[in-house]
């Protein structure tokens, strides 16, 4: 496990998951690598500790860059921050058109081969119910 101090003083760990498979701000799954983020040792009891995907991440860094507080509880306030906005519960669902706006380019090939796969494959498995059908009711 590889540590390092940040130049806000939080002790980072870049780690590989085991147990754990979720980002504790927007709950996505996390990849191979996640971010470990603890408070400083500063911090107020009880000290807390944070696993994070890379897009929340860099998030919270751009926050803490961004932000002149230097109070201990400053880690607490910036991921405070990135989880009012990267919530769950903010997420657009799919029946909204926000969701679709914010769709990137990976995300709409996603979708697309989806749909070829469930098109190529679809009429194949409805022939296979249509030609046991008449098996299974003899």
């Amino acid at each position: 496990m590889e540590r390092m101090l940040s130049p806000h003083g939080i002790k980072f760990e870049h780690q590989h998951m085991i147990q754990r498979r979720r980002c504790s701000i927007c709950e996505r799954k996390l990849e191979q690598t996640a971010f470990y983020l603890t408070e400083g040792d500063d911090a107020p009891e009880p000290q807390q500790a944070w696993l994070l995907c890379a897009p929340c991440n860099t998030a919270v860094q751009a926050e803490l860059s961004r932000s002149e507080l230097q109070s201990p509880v400053r880690t607490r306030v910036a991921v405070g921050i990135v989880a009012s906005s990267r919530s769950p519960e903010n997420r657009a669902k799919w029946w909204q058109e926000r969701f679709w706006d914010e769709l990137d380019d990976r995300n709409w090939n996603r979708i697309i081969i989806w749909f070829i796969m469930i098109v190529a494959f679809a009429h194949v498995g409805f022939f296979l119910l249509l030609a046991l059908v008449p098996l299974i009711f003899q």
